[in-house]
């Protein structure tokens, strides 16, 4: 996830578009109007920050979820069968 704030005078914006499209799993957010030190705009401004880390992150959750819950499953097949059947 690459946030980018689109009045940024210290990081080049244009190189965090060329990483993000270079980068083959990247998602890029640009905040119009928003300045370097995003974490204390507006409030306006950091709901939608906190928005886009959710969408971004949801999927990841859901994953990790689901992996962990076949794990469990597993560990429940593995204490449930006899030691000499596995």
């Amino acid at each position: 996830l690459i946030l980018t704030t689109e009045a940024d005078s210290l990081v080049c914006v244009d190189s965090q578009k060329r990483a993000a499209a270079l980068l083959p799993n990247a998602r890029q957010h640009v905040f119009s109007g928003a300045k370097h030190g995003i974490w204390y705009d507006t409030d306006a401004v950091q709901n939608k920050l906190w928005t886009a880390i959710d969408n971004f992150t949801a999927p990841l959750e859901e994953r990790f979820y689901a992996y962990r819950h076949n794990l469990l499953q597993l560990r429940l097949l593995i204490f449930a069968t006899p030691q000499n059947k596995i």
